[in-house]
């Protein structure tokens, strides 16, 4: 109960801060920053889950790792496809 308390208090209170004015948010861009706090904040879960559960750190990582590779690679289809579809638009444009 202690730990689920302890993360809701640090969502929360993450939440309350990203609404705030953050001059290192405000230098480095909304969606880095976002990305870095998320990538952190699953990579310390996942850290917090091995140390007190049964998954091996070694299972996790490559669970971890084989996880953001499907989400770029899902990312890049998608900005291939909206490259694609943006080239096909303009030159229909043209005539």
């Amino acid at each position: 109960g202690l730990v689920g308390f302890s993360w809701s208090f640090h969502v929360t209170f993450t939440m309350h801060m990203l609404a705030q004015q953050q001059p290192d948010i405000k230098e480095h861009g909304r969606i880095f920053s976002y990305a870095i706090i998320y990538f952190m904040n699953v990579l310390v879960i996942g850290v917090w889950m091995v140390l007190v559960g049964y998954p091996k750190l070694l299972s996790y990582s490559e669970l971890l790792g084989h996880e953001f590779a499907v989400a770029y690679k899902y990312t890049w289809r998608l900005l291939v496809l909206a490259w694609v579809s943006a080239s096909h638009w303009i030159d229909s444009m043209k005539g």
